[in-house]
Parts: C-alpha cells; structure tokens; sequence
C-alpha cells in the first residue's frame, strides 16, 4: 500500500471518528433532555388564555396559593371581563440568573407566554457561574452547530481565560453558546461547575471526585461536591460519603462541618449542633470564620431563639470580631424588637466589612421602619451605589440574553425590580430600554412601610433592604404589577 493511501485512509478514519462522536453527543444531549424531571406539571392552557410566565428565586416561588403570581392571577381575573388569564410560577429556590434560564426555551415553548416577568439577581452575588443554552442554536456557517464545535469553543474559552486571568464578555454581540467561566478555577473545577449549571450532575460530580482524590483537603471541589448532593436532595448518599471520607481522614474539619449542613438538610438539628459543638471545641478551628450562622440556627430550631441569640452574645463576649456574626446577633436583637442593640451590631458589621450593600441596606431598612427617613435613604443610596459597582458581567449577560430571547420570539418582557430598591438599577444594564417595561416596587413599598411596620410586608430581611413577602408583601407586588399588565393588555386592544 503506498503512503497516498495510508494518508487517505488516515484521513478517512479521522473523519468517520469525529461524525461518531458528534452523533454521541447529540443522542446523549437528546436523552437528557427527554429525561429530566421537571418540578411543575404542564399547565393546561385553554385556547384565548393570556399567559403570564413569572421567572426569578425564592422570592417568586414562595408563597404557595398566596404567592405573588398566584395572587397576581386572582387580581388579573377578578379585574378583567375581556379574557381570562393564566399566571405561571416558574420561580426556583436558590436560582441564580443562570439557573433561572437554564429552562428557558422549554418553558417558552410549553406555556406559549404573552408576557415574561423576571424578578432576579439577588442569588448572583453568592455564585458567578455561567450559562451555555444548550437549545440554542447559533447564526452562521453549518459547522457552528455541531456540538464538537461549540465543545472546542467552550474549551478554547476556558483555556483563553484561565491564561489571562480574567473572562470577559463583550454583552451586546454575545450569541447563546457565548460562556462566563469563573477566572479562579482549576480546569476540572471550571469543567464541572459549568456541567452543574447545565444538570449534568452525574458528569460533574465525577470531576469535583477526581479532584478530591487528587487531594482529599480541597474544600472547594468537596463544597461543590455538597451542593451536587444538595440540589438532588441526596441527603443520606452524601452522609455515607462524608462518613467514608472521616474514617480515612478523621482531622478534616471542613468534612465535620458539611456533614452538619446534611444533617440539617435532613432537619437533624441536635446532631448537626453537636458536630458544630465539637468543632467549636477545637482549638486549631479559626473562630473567626467559625459557621456561627448554622449552628446558631440549629440552636433556634431545636431550643428557640433565646438560645441562639446567646450563642451569639458568648462568641462576641469571647472577643470574636465578624462582621457575619455581628449580623446575625443584631438579626437577633430585631427579631426581639431591641432596636438599640441592633443599631449597635449592624454599626460593628458594617465599620468591619466596609461598605457592604447587604449591611448598608439592613441598617437603612432598619431605621427606615423607625421613621428615620433621611438617614435611611442616605444608606439606601450608598448600597445602590455600591451594588452598581459589584454587578458582574454574568448578571448583565443573563438579563440581556433574556431580553434578546424573548425579543426573538415577539414575548412581552416585564423586567421588574425587587422591593425598597430603585428601578434606575435595573434600567441602567439596558442600552434597548424602549421594548421593555420596568416595574418599580420600591416607592410602593417605602409608602407602604411609612405607616406600618416593615415585618406587616417582610418575614425577613435576607438581602438587606428586604427580604421573602409575607401575604400582604406579595399581594402589594400583585398590585402593582397586576395594574401595569392590564394597561398593557388594552392598549394591545386598541392597537397601540
């Protein structure tokens, strides 16, 4: 045989090898698309329902029938004799942007949506991750939809950022199989993170393992690891491991601390606190990023509150200074109506941490209930300031994806702000502002506080300035919003 056709079938070989592996991946994409679980059942929409889609957290999932958009449909209904309209809660505890439009494109195509409403970011502080939409395809030649291609082009991004320490992303131009890496991590660690974002749990999984075997002290593959276990909700798998990992290395605290997260997902309470207790104890345990959050929790939930407020005082008596700490102490003092005191430790959090936007919007929500208008505004705007300093390209990726998404397909965007926080933040991630409609939730809110009490329209205040809606918190998001969709809806009548 001469070397021309060894060459050719060399070449031949290649060429058959990589239609192989480009028909796996797209089987492999089919199948685990046609097998995920979805959470919510599909709506059945009758024929002239007006469909509203409502996307974002906890803050738009929780609530139940009391829920903003299950409210939110009652009002729609009660208010209109034209048509009848069909509100969706697509909302998801713990979401990130990412996550939140992981779904998107199916979600579109099985409620067939009029309107899109999007209340998100607040959990993209605690995870910058990005996003590749896998139903997307992308504009250009042929072979930019091979899934060999977009897997090289994910691979050369990743290696391009991690060479320069940074992954940049140039917003507006951004097609849908653009992806934001996280610029500190290790390949394996990148790799898998990506894979979570996307459920791809089992692949993820087996890269955050290989790196704990490489080194069984990586805290960070073992953290991401947990939150594998703890999206699926497989609490007693992760215990075993955990269990395994602690006979073979019994002097490795972090593991002591993420089997009390399990127990405590599993509500275990007393023996999370009692793992936390014996950590406590250790006298290599750096007690200044001590989990004084968990274990004072744990407290709360098996000996009330009194208890974890204690908890609390003993760590600062001990000379414990954390911003996070005095937080949690000051959330305490709230919870009890000792305002002074909380005034004191919200003080302590934010001369340690800084300009923090959390901390500055604790203590303005804080005196904002107490008719201290002008110093809370002042600490109002100081947080918006800072949050327009801290918003991560992968914020404003995600809500400009949304918006050329649903531009594409001629959906509505309702782009609606949190409670007590102004709309300019959210105005200003658009150039195109004139297609959208904002929803500003924070004049509504503030007059509504102004005489009552911000506990009447919060149960908390985890993001600072506000926190998850009581009844009467969603039903004033209801509202408003329910006021902002009819007018639209009729002005659609009439033809404008």
């Amino acid at each position: 045989m001469n070397n021309k056709k060894k060459i050719g079938l060399i070449i031949l070989g290649i060429f058959l090898a990589l239609i192989l592996i480009e028909v796996t991946m797209r089987v492999s994409g089919f199948i685990l698309l046609m097998s995920k679980d979805y959470r919510k059942q599909i709506v059945d929409r009758r024929d002239g329902d007006y469909c509203i889609l409502c996307i974002g957290e906890s803050t738009t999932y929780t609530g139940g029938n009391d829920s903003y958009p299950m409210q939110l449909e009652r009002l729609l209904n009660a208010q209109s004799s034209k048509r009848r309209f069909k509100v969706v809660n697509e909302g998801a505890t713990g979401a990130n942007t990412a996550m939140i439009l992981k779904n998107i494109h199916n979600s579109l195509k099985k409620y067939r949506p009029q309107i899109v409403v999007a209340m998100m970011g607040i959990n993209d502080r605690i995870l910058d991750i990005g996003f590749e939409d896998t139903d997307a395809q992308e504009k250009g030649p042929f072979f930019k939809n091979l899934r060999l291609y977009k897997f090289f082009k994910w691979r050369h991004a990743f290696a391009k950022s991690k060479a320069n320490n940074a992954a940049r992303v140039n917003i507006e131009n951004s097609s849908d199989s653009e992806v934001i890496v996280r610029k500190d991590m290790k390949d394996n660690i990148g790799k898998a993170l990506h894979l979570r974002e996307r459920g791809e749990y089992a692949k993820a999984m087996e890269l955050f393992m290989q790196e704990v075997k490489i080194n069984p002290y990586d805290r960070n593959a073992w953290e991401n690891l947990w939150s594998c276990y703890e999206d699926q909700e497989r609490f007693e798998e992760a215990e075993g491991l955990f269990k395994r990992q602690l006979d073979m290395y019994p002097d490795s605290q972090f593991l002591y601390k993420l089997l009390a997260e399990c127990y405590m997902c599993q509500r275990r309470f007393k023996e999370a606190a009692m793992i936390f207790e014996r950590l406590l104890k250790n006298t290599d345990i750096d007690k200044e990023f001590f989990p004084y959050f968990e274990m004072g929790y744990c407290y709360e939930q098996t000996d009330g509150l009194l208890k974890r407020r204690r908890f609390y005082e003993q760590a600062v008596a001990g000379g414990i200074e954390s911003a996070d700490l005095y937080m949690e102490l000051g959330d305490c003092y709230r919870r009890e109506e000792n305002y002074a005191a909380t005034e004191e430790m919200y003080l302590k959090a934010i001369k340690l941490r800084g300009a923090d936007s959390k901390f500055l919007g604790l203590l303005g929500s804080l005196y904002f209930g107490q008719g201290r208008r002008v110093e809370a505004e002042l600490l109002f705007r100081k947080a918006s300031k800072q949050r327009k300093k801290t918003y991560s390209n992968f914020t404003l990726f995600n809500f400009i994806r949304l918006q050329n998404i649903l531009k594409e397909k001629g959906i509505k965007f309702i782009c609606m702000q949190y409670p007590m926080r102004p709309v300019s933040e959210l105005k200003d991630m658009f150039t195109e502002k004139n297609e959208i409609i904002f929803v500003d939730n924070e004049r509504i809110f503030k007059d509504a506080i102004r005489s009552s009490r911000y506990e009447d329209y919060f149960t908390d205040n985890f993001a600072g300035d506000f926190g998850h809606g009581t009844q009467k918190g969603d039903y004033l998001i209801a509202t408003n919003l329910a006021g902002i969709i009819l007018n639209y809806s009729d002005q659609q009548d009439a033809g404008l």
